[in-house]
């Protein structure tokens, strides 16, 4: 039979006795805006309760959720932005032969922000990589280019009155092959 290792003690809505039974800081912060994010309760009127104001905490909690509770500033602030995140998980999509230094490098021009190869990789390793993105028009240097010696046999070709030539013959110095035998 399971006993009951915690004390029993009475509800109470009253915040000193309240605050008394929390044992943990983020435990005190959410039963601080409870009343708040649950029921309504003007953030005004909880801060007479309380004696602090927890009006940018319930609106942290409202944005964030519970996270809002656990992160410290310090963490916070580590946190890489979702633009440096998305970069990171394009970079990979496009250009599979790339390593976390060289992603890294690329991050650092871009944002002036150098996360670390291991970010790199948890980056890589949590969000998901997008479907190969395909290629609306080739690359530029897959793009068939007329050459000089086609560019040639095409002017050949349409001068008036002048006989057709093939390509290799086209751009030879000297007069045109003659007709007349």
């Amino acid at each position: 039979m399971a006993t009951n290792r915690r004390r029993r003690a009475e509800p109470t809505d009253e915040w000193g006795q309240l605050e008394l039974l929390c044992g943990w800081p983020e435990q005190r912060d959410y039963d601080l805006i409870r009343p708040m994010v649950l029921f309504g309760s003007p953030a005004s009127e909880r801060a007479l309760e309380t004696g602090a104001a927890s009006e940018r905490r319930a609106a942290a909690f409202e944005a964030e959720g519970m996270e809002s509770l656990f992160a410290s500033e310090t963490a916070r602030g580590r946190r890489l932005p979702p633009s440096v995140r998305r970069l990171i998980v394009d970079l990979k999509a496009e250009h599979t032969g790339l390593n976390p230094n060289e992603i890294a490098a690329i991050c650092y021009v871009r944002f002036v922000r150098r996360p670390a190869r291991k970010t790199v990789k948890r980056v890589l390793a949590e969000e998901p990589l997008p479907l190969r993105m395909m290629r609306r028009f080739p690359p530029y240097r897959e793009i068939p280019t007329q050459s000089n010696a086609a560019g040639r046999w095409w002017r050949c070709t349409r001068r008036a009155g002048a006989p057709r030539r093939s390509p290799a013959t086209c751009g030879r110095e000297g007069p045109p092959p003659s007709t007349a035998s």
